[in-house]
């Protein structure tokens, strides 16, 4: 989800994005168990970490966006500001999980690639998400204009 204050923000840490998802993208795609049909290509690592970084923005402002909205109207006690950060972290589990289970379809429709294990390789993706979450909180803290990105 975009956040912060500034578009540079959202802009470095979308970059931050690009590469996690991109060196994710090469390890899946370097222990790619199942053989191709014939005639596909192997994707590149840098077109499926921008897909995904494309997809996580897209998503994410959309659903951050609208959580903070209806969160901000549903909040007229202190006891739903307390926790609407873990509801918002726990709502992304499900929605990042998507995420990437659309990737691994977009995968195997252009690039008719299957993974055995796809599941595995979608809950590390979002494991690694939220890793590079943890960049972008610490970025909003430390660098100008911080943003971080679903």
């Amino acid at each position: 989800m975009p956040a912060g204050p500034t578009a540079f923000g959202l802009a470095y840490f979308a970059g931050a994005k690009l590469v996690g998802y991109s060196g994710y993208s090469k390890l899946i795609l370097d222990n790619l168990e199942a053989a191709p049909k014939p005639g596909s290509k192997k994707p590149l690592a840098i077109v499926v970490g921008l897909a995904r970084t494309l997809l996580g923005i897209t998503v994410g402002a959309a659903f951050g966006f609208s959580f903070f909205w209806i969160a901000d109207l549903l909040q007229r006690d202190h006891y739903s500001r307390d926790y609407s950060v873990f509801v918002f972290y726990g709502l992304l589990i499900p929605i990042r999980f998507l995420e990437w289970k659309l990737i691994f379809i977009w995968l195997r429709r252009k690039y008719a690639w299957f993974l055995r294990h796809e599941t595995g390789a979608i809950i590390g993706g979002i494991v690694v998400s939220f890793l590079l979450d943890a960049i972008g909180v610490a970025a909003l803290w430390v660098l100008p204009g911080g943003a971080w990105v679903c």
